[in-house]
């Protein structure tokens, strides 16, 4: 029976022998609980049909509440987990291949997250601890609409001293050839009040206001995101934010009054969020396995994860950029590094380059800088040239979530980085587990890839 799924072209190649605990990923694990609800339950915890959220005091309780109330579907979760899924599902066998470590708690979530890790054949190996309960993400469905809540909590706890620096765990870092590390891979779309003839579009963590978020690290949030209807709004309102009367916060949520004219009075409504990226929790931890890659002429990756990491968190990124090998990002992290980094070009194959040619430790390894741009070309460095690859196509009504593609991408990227297979080889398995995932509902994947 025809599922659908991309058909690969099947490519002959020497089959090489790939060991366990080969692919190390290091990040923020979440349990995705997925569950159809009812109306009565989304007004309960004030949701809407399409919201994106991080959970408020008031959204607690509605973890426990789903699971006793509906059918649920529970899935191992979180940006870097995710592509370790993605990765061990495209490599198949052995089982173990993908290692992962994250923080979770002691709790019955913290259970079902291991057996949904051990499912996906991924060894994990996680931080326990009692402080904070398993970070959560429940998608509560509603016909064709999903509402997303994130509990970030005990993601947010990782100690280096406590699990890394222990000699079982650094064993198995120093098994692995090919390292990993992410941040939390959500999308936060907040809706602005808006005129009816305006529709406004979500695009959450890829569109920025520059301004306004540093506006709103200095008031105690990490990061903003918006809704805007135009992508030029990013630039617009530099000047309207940086005045003393612009910010107001109120329940998280940072108020900045923009001159484009959104909503009523031109006030446009942006969340604050807290940490939510590795980068942001554990540094310590992300530099001690890059010295390890570096010093030892291993594959160390990491992901810009999203545009406030490369301004927010700038020196932190900059302290770990020398020992990076591979580097990933999507055309809009990649534009706000530029900027940060004082390219002074807006073109995505220069800033490739430029950020290729950024000071490097591992003088063996040329960094590899790779760039996605959704259904537009991909963009990779390779030796002193920049190439780009067509995404495969897809039709619109066969699109069903778009949230996992990057995780997908990187995953499937892995897969092959991992078995010493070509660049351009790694380029087509990341299109490949990309197209699969977007079919989906969340990161679930089919038994088995067809991809050769």
């Amino acid at each position: 029976m025809d599922t659908g799924e991309p058909k690969a072209k099947k490519i002959k190649l020497e089959k090489k022998k790939i060991s366990q605990n080969a692919l190390f990923g290091m990040g923020n694990p979440l349990l995705d609980i997925c569950a159809v609800v009812d109306k009565d339950f989304l007004d309960k915890y004030t949701l809407k049909p399409n919201d994106q959220i991080l959970a408020e005091d008031k959204h607690k309780a509605m973890f426990e509440e789903i699971v006793k109330k509906f059918a649920v579907e529970y899935r191992a979760g979180g940006a870097t987990q995710n592509s370790m899924k993605v990765a061990q599902w495209m490599i198949q066998k052995p089982s173990k291949v993908a290692t992962f470590f994250g923080c979770i708690g002691e709790d019955r979530f913290g259970e079902i997250l291991k057996e949904k890790a051990q499912e996906a054949h991924v060894d994990a190996h996680y931080y326990e601890q009692s402080e904070e309960p398993t970070g959560t993400c429940a998608a509560c469905i509603t016909g064709d609409n999903r509402s997303l809540v994130a509990n970030l909590a005990a993601a947010n706890c990782y100690k280096k001293d406590k699990h890394l620096d222990l000699e079982e765990n650094w064993k198995l870092v120093k098994k692995a050839k090919v390292y990993y590390i992410a941040g939390i891979n959500l999308s936060v779309p907040v809706f602005p009040t808006q005129h009816a003839s305006e529709p406004v579009k979500p695009l959450a963590q890829n569109h920025v206001l520059l301004k306004g978020q540093q506006q709103a690290v200095r008031l105690g949030a990490a990061n903003v995101l918006l809704c805007e209807r135009n992508y030029d709004l990013s630039y617009g309102t530099a000047n309207e934010c940086s005045g003393p009367a612009s910010p107001k916060l109120q329940n998280n949520t940072l108020h900045l009054k923009s001159p484009c004219g959104v909503g009523e009075d031109g006030w446009l409504s942006l969340m604050g969020l807290p940490h939510g990226f590795f980068l942001t929790v554990s540094p310590e931890s992300i530099l001690k396995v890059a010295k390890h890659a570096s010093e030892n002429n291993k594959i160390f990756g990491i992901n810009l994860s999203a545009p406030f990491i490369c301004q927010a968190f700038k020196d932190s990124l900059l302290k770990v950029m020398p020992y990076v090998d591979v580097l990933f990002g999507n055309e809009t992290e990649a534009a706000t590094f530029a900027r940060e980094q004082g390219f002074e070009t807006e073109d995505i194959v220069e800033i490739a380059m430029k950020t290729q040619s950024l000071p490097k430790v591992n003088k063996k390894r040329q960094r590899i800088v790779v760039f996605t741009q959704g259904k537009e070309c991909t963009v990779m460095t390779k030796g002193d040239k920049v190439e780009t690859f067509p995404v495969l196509q897809i039709e619109e009504s066969e699109i069903v979530d778009t949230n996992g593609a990057g995780d997908a991408f990187v995953g499937g990227f892995l897969s092959e980085l991992v078995q010493d297979k070509p660049l351009e080889q790694c380029i087509r398995a990341g299109h490949y587990a990309a197209n699969v995932i977007i079919r989906h509902v969340g990161c679930t994947l089919p038994e088995k890839p067809d991809f050769h």
